[in-house]
């Protein structure tokens, strides 16, 4: 039922955009049309971006993981002697 109001709430946002243009001489229709290029372009950069930060944040988190918990190779009870 959302899903459904969304897409009817989607179709009448276009339709006010169509109904928009459709009195702009053909020339700024143009423009329009190489705006909104733009902007698509623009968005699919900025995920790439934030994809690119994210995996550069989990192999950073993965790294330090690593770091930030050593494991002991011995414990003291592995040891024969004990220096003071």
């Amino acid at each position: 039922m959302i899903f459904l109001c969304k897409q009817i709430a989607k179709l009448k946002f276009f339709e006010k955009i169509a109904k928009g243009i459709q009195t702009f001489p053909y020339q700024v229709q143009l423009e329009v049309l190489d705006f909104i290029g733009y902007l698509k372009s623009k968005l699919e950069i900025e995920n790439a971006r934030m994809e690119e930060i994210e995996w550069s944040n989990l192999s950073l988190e993965n790294a330090l993981k690593d770091i930030n918990e050593p494991e002991e190779e011995y414990s003291e009870a592995d040891l024969k002697e004990k220096w003071l």
